[in-house]
C-alpha cells in the first residue's frame, strides 16, 4: 500500500510544478497594519471552497508576485489531481496554508486575519488568536490556547494551556492533565505522571518518534508510537537542570546538579553529565547512558545536525525555500548552483530526485 501510494504521489509530482512563471522575489515583512480597502476575506475564502475536491491528489502551492517592502502579495495556486494548476487567489497576501483532515487553514498578513475552510465548503474567519501552533484530535491549536473546532467551526478561547512545543511535538494542559501531542498528525498521549510537572522542557528526539519530558524531579522519556513513559532512573538521570539534544538527533545530554545512585545518600556537589541515546530494540525503547563529572570551564555541547530532508536536498540545492513532507516523498522549491529557481519532488527512500519545474514558490502544502 505505501509503495502504490508512493508512486502515485511521486507520478503526481511529475506535473505538479506547471503553469508558473520565475520570481525570487525576497520575504516582506509579516505583517501589514491593516487590511487595505477593497479586500474581501469573504471573497478569498469563497474562491478556496470553490476549487476543493476530494477525489486526488492535489496540492495548493504558494507564490510571492511583488517586491513591495509594504506588502506580501502572493497568488494561490491549486494543483487537481492531473497536476494542472491554476490560480485561485491572486494579488492576496496570503502568509501560511495548513492542511488538516477536516479542512484548511489560511493566514493573511491582513493584521493577523485567519479563516478556516472545511471540505464541506463551509467557512469561518478567525480573529484574536495566537499563532498557529497545530492540530490535536483533529482541531487547531494556537500559541495563546486558543483552540478551532474544525467540525462546528467555533474557536474556544483560551481552552488549553500550551506548555512546551519542540520540532513537530507540543505539550498542553487540559483539566489538569498534561498530553504530549504530535503537531502534524495531532495524535497525543497522556503524561500520566504524579508529579505538578513544575519544570516543564520538552526535547522531541528521534525525528519526532518520542518525546523528552523535564519535570521538577525527574526526566521522562514517552514513546510517540504507544504512549508508554517511562521513568528514567535516578542512576540514569536526576534532577535535570538543562537538556540538549545530543548531534545525532537520538539521544539527549543532560546537566545535573544533584546526581546520584541513591537519592537517600548524602549526595556529592558539583554539576554532572549524562549521555543517553535511545533506540528501538524489538519494538520497545532501549535506552544507554553514561555519565561524567563536570570539571568546569565552558560547557560546549554539540547543536543538533540538519534536519535529513534539509541534508538531502542541500545535495543539489544552493540553497531551499521551502519543503514539505509526504510520506517518504519531499516537495521541495530553492535555488540551484546555478542561480536558477529549482522546484521538484525527492524519493528518500530511493534517493532518486526529480526535477518538474524551473519556477520558485514559497509554500508547498499537498494533501491527498
Amino acid at each position: 500500500m505505501k509503495k502504490l501510494l508512493s508512486l502515485t504521489l511521486l507520478s503526481f509530482s511529475l506535473t505538479l510544478f506547471q503553469s508558473c512563471s520565475p520570481d525570487d522575489s525576497d520575504a516582506a515583512p509579516e505583517k501589514v497594519i491593516a487590511t487595505p480597502t477593497g479586500i474581501n476575506i469573504e471573497s478569498a475564502a469563497k474562491a478556496i471552497s470553490e476549487n476543493i475536491s476530494l477525489s486526488g491528489a492535489k496540492a495548493f502551492l504558494l507564490k510571492p508576485v511583488d517586491n513591495d517592502p509594504n506588502t506580501n502579495l502572493t497568488t494561490l495556486f491549486y494543483a487537481d489531481e492531473k497536476g494542472i494548476i491554476r490560480p485561485i487567489v491572486e494579488n492576496f497576501e496570503v502568509k501560511q496554508i495548513e492542511i488538516t483532515n477536516n479542512g484548511i487553514y489560511v493566514l493573511t498578513n491582513y493584521s493577523g486575519i485567519a479563516f478556516f475552510v472545511k471540505y464541506d465548503l463551509s467557512w469561518v474567519e478567525i480573529k484574536d488568536v495566537g499563532d498557529y501552533a497545530g492540530v490535536m484530535e483533529g482541531n487547531i491549536v494556537f500559541t495563546d490556547g486558543s483552540v478551532l473546532n474544525t467540525v462546528s467551526l467555533k474557536v474556544d478561547k483560551k481552552a488549553i494551556s500550551l506548555i512546551s512545543i519542540s520540532d513537530g511535538i507540543m505539550l498542553v494542559k487540559s483539566k489538569d492533565k498534561y498530553k504530549v501531542v504530535n503537531t502534524s498528525t495531532g495524535v497525543g498521549h497522556e503524561v500520566n505522571y504524579n508529579s505538578d510537572l513544575v519544570k516543564k522542557d520538552l526535547i522531541s528526539i528521534n525525528d519526532n518518534k518520542n518525546a523528552f519530558l523535564i519535570t521538577s524531579e525527574i526526566g521522562l522519556l514517552i514513546d510517540m508510537k504507544t504512549g508508554i513513559l517511562t521513568q528514567l532512573a535516578y542512576e540514569d538521570l536526576y534532577k535535570p537542570q538543562a537538556v540538549v539534544r545530543n548531534a545525532a538527533g537520538n539521544g539527549i545530554i543532560a546537566i545535573s546538579s544533584l546526581y546520584q545512585s541513591n537519592p537517600d545518600k548524602p549526595q556529592e556537589d558539583g554539576l554532572y553529565l549524562s549521555y543517553l541515546t535511545f533506540d528501538y530494540n524489538s519494538g520497545f525503547l532501549k535506552l544507554i547512558a553514561s555519565h561524567e563529572k563536570f570539571q568546569g570551564g565552558s560547557l560546549e555541547v554539540p547543536t543538533p545536525l540538519p534536519n535529513q530532508y534539509e541534508e538531502a536536498l542541500m545535495t543539489f540545492l544552493k540553497s531551499i525555500n521551502t519543503y514539505t513532507v509526504a510520506g517518504s516523498l519531499v516537495y521541495y522549491s530553492g535555488t540551484a548552483y546555478d542561480g536558477l529557481p529549482l522546484s521538484g519532488v525527492y524519493h528518500m527512500s530511493t534517493q532518486e530526485n526529480t526535477v518538474v519545474n524551473r519556477e520558485s514558490y514559497s509554500s508547498i502544502s499537498p494533501f491527498f
